[in-house]
């Protein structure tokens, strides 16, 4: 970690901050035992925040079936969490809003938190988690406060950094890391826990790019951010299909929600999000349309769907939101941990969709001396040059791939048939045998390629994903231990 830069970018005198009332608030509500008069009276102090309140109270967004005068009142109908996030919401606006300058492009900023939190706000009512929907609302507003502290602190050449993503918010991270050996979301975090802010707030913030390396106490409402930023960019981008088949998976293994709800979601937050744009005094740009939006991503995805079932849920990494924990740097393709989720998505989708699932794991003999006899700069370029071949022979059928180790790939392919992998899995050898790799110093590399498939007839042998990623490791020793430069396919034990 860059300290000299870390220490410049929380030293600036620049960096928003909350309000005497707003931290105020964050030390009443830490009391569980929170006197309700004490906190109104705490709120009407600030007379313009609790206007903004009352006026935000008695908009359709929460619908209340009768009007709300007093800030005590709206204590008393909402609750204390609701009104607690909606006084911290505008203390945070107002902070960022009164550090505004012409060069940064706070619509974008404001349509990604707005949207997200009120998406997030509506998976978690949508679960029956009402008691968490408010705290990630608030989770999803601040998820990005990162980036204003790093622009605080690094100027105009951090602007640079953020055009050269050309849109791609999720690598934004992966490009801090290499510039600034920092990422925004570490650092939003360290802002929100300096500001006091609960364990539940400043999660969100930390982990809303990698929702799976959250602490399991906070993983809903981290999750309910990540998913919140895919129906945001399902909402904007030009091509919605891939975010939104990515958030029809998420929501479905995450929250057990149906397309549909997916849908009702993304439309509520549109809604929601064009109200609360001027409540809130924010301008996030033109509203979309999203029912138009969910038609052109609904056909896209039913085309895709029509020429290859096994494109219906996965996409490269490079253009879905992902954790950057699960990608491996050397080849830009899944590590151990990605591939394992993308398989356990692959089951979940086929068992949905009466699919069969093939893994397919390549041990490439002599690629690991290769690489350890090599520079890091040659020892990559190997290992993406396995990793293209790997791509060639099977992106053309839906294969999805990660690299498990050094010398072991795995591919994992949804609705193909057996007898087309299997060809493929040949192909591949053929292909690594017969290239003429020039970092390999001991010759040419050799492929060992083991195939599981998950359908109705092996059903009973794989009890969970790891069960089937396990048998095709097991074939491909099998096809080493045998000569090598083989494929073999991972037959069950009959019942």
């Amino acid at each position: 970690m860059n300290s000299e830069l870390l220490d410049k970018i929380l030293g600036c005198s620049e960096l928003p901050s909350l309000s005497a009332v707003a931290a105020r608030i964050i030390d009443l509500t830490s009391d569980e035992d929170v006197s309700i008069d004490e906190l109104a009276a705490t709120i009407q102090n600030d007379q313009a925040l609790a206007a903004k309140v009352l006026r935000t109270v008695n908009s359709s967004f929460y619908g209340l079936r009768e009007p709300c005068s007093t800030v005590p009142r709206a204590l008393v109908m909402l609750g204390l969490r609701p009104v607690k996030a909606l006084a911290l919401s505008f203390s945070l606006v107002s902070a960022v809003k009164d550090k505004a300058d012409p060069e940064f492009d706070y619509v974008e900023y404001w349509r990604r938190a707005l949207f997200t939190a009120i998406a997030a706000k509506a998976i978690l009512e949508r679960d029956g988690r009402s008691e968490e929907a408010d705290e990630a609302f608030l989770g999803g507003l601040l998820q990005d406060i990162g980036v204003l502290a790093m622009y605080a602190g690094i100027g105009s050449e951090y602007l640079d950094l953020i055009a050269e993503t050309q849109g791609e918010h999720a690598s934004l991270g992966r490009r801090e890391l290499e510039t600034y050996e920092l990422q925004h979301a570490d650092i939003g975090a360290m802002l929100a826990a300096r500001w006091k802010l609960p364990e539940q707030l400043v999660m969100p913030v930390k982990f809303h790019e990698r929702p799976t390396a959250a602490p399991s106490s906070c993983a809903r409402i981290v999750r309910a951010v990540a998913l919140g930023n895919l129906v945001h960019e399902s909402l904007t981008a030009e091509n919605a299909a891939p975010a939104m088949r990515r958030a029809y998976e998420r929501a479905s293994h995450w929250f057990a929600m149906t397309g549909d709800d997916v849908d009702r979601i993304a439309r509520a937050t549109a809604e929601g999000a064009d109200e609360l744009s001027r409540l809130f005094s924010i301008d996030t740009g033109q509203s979309p349309d999203a029912d138009a939006v969910l038609k052109r991503a609904g056909e896209e995805i039913e085309r895709l769907q029509s020429e290859d079932p096994s494109l219906a849920a996965f996409a490269e990494p490079s253009s879905i939101m992902i954790d950057s924990d699960q990608i491996d740097d050397q080849t830009g393709v899944f590590n151990a941990l990605g591939f394992r989720s993308v398989v356990r998505s692959a089951t979940h989708m086929g068992a949905i969709k009466s699919l069969a699932v093939c893994v397919v794991i390549a041990s490439v003999h002599g690629l690991r001396a290769a690489i350890k006899s090599q520079t890091e700069d040659a020892a990559g370029a190997c290992a993406r040059r396995v990793a293209a071949q790997l791509k060639d022979q099977f992106n053309p059928i839906g294969g999805v791939m990660g690299r498990l180790g050094d010398d072991l790939f795995g591919v994992v392919i949804t609705g193909a048939n057996r007898a087309v992998v299997s060809a493929q899995c040949d192909a591949l050898r053929a292909a690594i045998f017969h290239a003429d790799h020039e970092d390999d110093p001991r010759g040419e590399l050799v492929a060992s390629v083991g195939l599981a498939v998950l359908d109705p007839t092996s059903t009973p042998a794989f009890k969970s994903p790891e069960q089937l990623i396990a048998a095709a490791v097991q074939a491909a020793r099998a096809a080493e231990q045998s000569g090598g430069n083989a494929t073999r396919v991972f037959v069950p034990k009959a019942a």
